[in-house]
């Protein structure tokens, strides 16, 4: 899908645009460069990075640089897509405010989605139709203003979706033993030990109940977890730090760079050099070393 974004003379590129899609444009796995949101009034199912999700009515999907997304069914749909520029917001340097890096976007865990209430979902599509028509408003404040929407609907979509996971199933079984003992294990080894035989050794089970109870629990397989938790690693380090390919393969604890943007661009579908030229380093990156 071609994505056009606005441009404006106060800025060199405006990297944010709002429109109103059809589903059945996500009838074939579609990836981007930039942060979406889809905000869909109906019940739909979804495969974001080969997993299927299924959404209940008044949703918001929310997808990161290069995930792979593709609509199921309800293709005669309609949805809003808001999509931007890591570089036009910064989800990071914006951590402390919406608190959306790993609840909204980038998280191994959790749903792609919220599903919210009738008021919600009207104040959120208001906000959107408001960013929508002060795209095209070229003021001395346009810029600001559209980022404060942004910041607002971002910020509301971060506490709607803290609320969902206290009160829904999928995140009840992500809490349960098993769940929370695998996913610390993950957290700790996933750089040195991509082999499920190391989990199910240390969680004491036979690798045939092992692959079963993860699965159950976690909706994913142990296997597709450490592939994930690797890969957002790696887009982490690209996107945030000025870290060589050679040195983030390194820090992986890959055998080579080579072995690295291999297995990197299998999962993506593009090459670690070729992710950083289009996602960008960001702002961000300067925190760290300074």
């Amino acid at each position: 899908m071609d994505l056009r974004f606005n441009k404006m003379d106060n800025f060199a590129v405006m990297d944010i645009s709002i429109q109103t899609v059809e589903a059945s444009m996500f009838s074939k796995t579609f990836c981007s460069e930039h942060y979406h949101i889809l905000l869909t009034a109906d019940s739909t199912c979804y495969q974001v990075d080969d997993v299927n999700y299924t959404s209940g009515s008044k949703s918001l999907i929310f997808l990161a640089p290069y995930q792979r997304f593709r609509i199921i069914d309800a293709l005669d749909l309609h949805l809003m897509q808001l999509a931007f520029n890591g570089d036009y917001y910064c989800i990071e340097l914006h951590k402390n405010e919406v608190s959306c890096n790993g609840l909204l976007f980038n998280s191994v865990y959790q749903l792609p989605h919220v599903e919210v209430a009738d008021d919600i979902y009207l104040e959120l599509t208001s906000i959107c139709g408001k960013m929508e028509k002060k795209i095209y408003q070229d003021t001395r404040f346009t810029n600001s203003i559209i980022k404060s929407y942004l910041q607002l609907l971002l910020s509301i979509a971060s506490d709607e979706k803290q609320k969902f996971i206290n009160h829904h199933f999928y995140f009840t079984q992500l809490r349960s033993e098993e769940g929370i003992i695998f996913q610390d294990l993950v957290e700790q080894f996933y750089k040195t030990e991509k082999s499920i035989t190391f989990y199910a050794f240390r969680m004491h089970m036979s690798l045939p109940a092992f692959s079963r109870k993860i699965k159950r629990v976690l909706h994913k397989s142990p296997s597709k977890i450490i592939q994930e938790r690797t890969i957002l690693e790696g887009k982490k380090l690209l996107h945030l730090t000025y870290k060589s390919v050679k040195e983030i393969a390194h820090e992986l604890c890959f055998e080579d760079q080579h072995y690295f943007s291999r297995y990197f661009k299998t999962h993506v579908g593009v090459s670690p050099t070729y992710y950083r030229q289009q996602v960008g380093i960001s702002a961000a990156a300067n925190l760290s070393i300074e």
